[in-house]
């Protein structure tokens, strides 16, 4: 069987032909019968006591793209494509999302210890990887990063979506602003992000507009690694409750103090699920807990702003939709959405776009953008409803 230790896997159409395809991140390459033991060797020891190994020493497991072959199988296309893992990096998070505003998927890979990948697709079934090029690979000084979770999404709805990865304790979950043209800056110290994530081992994460004002926040889970911390009154610990930042127009507000005593709770979080599990209107987390329960995180909002969901379902396109963008238009705010169910990591997540209108009532303008290039307009559409937009039928009340 396969060796490997694959860590995410995400479902994109990246030759628009209809059908989804597969990129598998994978971490490590188990040797079962020779697994290094905690303690002796370099990269075996933390903070001067043992641990488990890795992964610098570890052999690095590459990723993999399967192709869709519309018959049930799949095929790997990760050389011929170019969407190959040269340098077999650790592989944990990954995401499909239009980077470049060209209306075909690319694929930004959060790696531990290692340089980012971003495969950049030239819309005829080739890719170009351009992580350090773009400025995705590594942080502002140049530095490797741990990185694990990973989101794109537009916080700043200047029509371009950004990225944000969660990494390891003594460093801070990194937000790369895209500047255009495929150049992302590091801009984590100017949001306000930084200080709060030092001492975090950060995982599952998501912009989403928990509030509805219009402006995409951050939500991640936190847990060490390390359970010795358990019984260390250092300021890493092993149990660390979730991060929430609200996003002030472009800059980031940490409220989890203000958020409920739920988000007060230290746990050794992982994965990270987000949808509207209730069906209110909002979006809910659900976090997976290294031995022990799960957390569902329901979003009880105090705030009167308005929304709207839209659920897509394609015909020529993928049954999900998944890759069309939608963009809403409320006054002179627009924001962008682009249809997906992986996201963060060691989860899927609920593909509805929730778009948070703020004080409007209703959306002025919603614009579709299928993958298989239909574009289709609504207008004047009310405000505070769940929306059913099918690719033939167009747009209905429903979940």
């Amino acid at each position: 069987g396969d060796s490997r230790w694959s860590s995410s896997a995400g479902f994109g159409d990246y030759d628009r032909d209809g059908d989804l395809d597969l990129y598998v991140c994978n971490y490590i390459t188990i040797d079962w019968d020779n697994l290094p033991k905690p303690g002796p060797g370099m990269f075996c020891t933390y903070l001067g006591r043992p641990v488990m190994c890795g992964p610098r020493g570890l052999k690095g497991a590459r990723d993999t793209l399967y192709r869709n072959n519309g018959d049930g199988t799949f095929t790997d296309v990760s050389e011929s494509s170019g969407a190959f893992d040269r340098d077999n990096l650790y592989g944990l998070g990954m995401v499909w999302a239009d980077l470049d505003n060209d209306q075909d998927l690319d694929i930004f890979v959060a790696n531990d210890d290692g340089p980012n990948l971003l495969f950049v697709n030239d819309g005829k079934g080739k890719f170009e990887e351009q992580g350090i090029l773009s400025g995705l690979a590594v942080a502002v000084d140049g530095r490797n990063q741990g990185c694990m979770g990973i989101d794109a999404a537009d916080y700043d709805n200047d029509g371009l979506l950004d990225g944000f990865v969660t990494n390891f304790s003594n460093d801070y979950s990194t937000l790369y602003h895209n500047d255009g043209n495929l150049f992302f800056s590091d801009i984590t110290g100017e949001t306000d992000l930084y200080t709060a994530e030092w001492p975090l081992v950060s995982w599952g994460t998501r912009f989403a507009d928990f509030n509805h004002d219009g402006w995409k926040d951050i939500f991640h889970a936190n847990g060490h690694v390390t359970p010795f911390l358990i019984k260390e009154k250092l300021e890493e610990q092993y149990f660390q409750p979730p991060s929430f930042y609200l996003n002030d127009r472009g800059t980031f507000r940490d409220v989890r103090k203000l958020a409920g005593p739920d988000m007060q709770v230290g746990k050794c979080g992982r994965g990270a699920a987000f949808a509207d599990y209730d069906n209110d209107g909002d979006t809910d987390v659900a976090i997976a807990n290294l031995n022990d329960s799960p957390q569902l995180l329901r979003n009880d909002r105090r705030d009167r702003n308005h929304w709207i969901m839209l659920r897509t379902v394609g015909r020529t396109s993928n049954r999900d939709g998944i890759g069309a963008r939608i963009t809403v238009t409320t006054g002179q705010m627009r924001q962008i959405w682009e249809i997906k169910r992986t996201v963060s990591i060691y989860s899927a997540s609920d593909p509805r776009a929730d778009i948070g209108l703020g004080e409007a009532t209703k959306a002025d303008l919603i614009k579709v953008q299928w993958p298989s290039g239909k574009v289709q307009e609504f207008r004047d559409v009310a405000g505070d409803a769940h929306y059913v937009v099918d690719e033939e039928k167009g747009l209905s009340k429903g979940y």
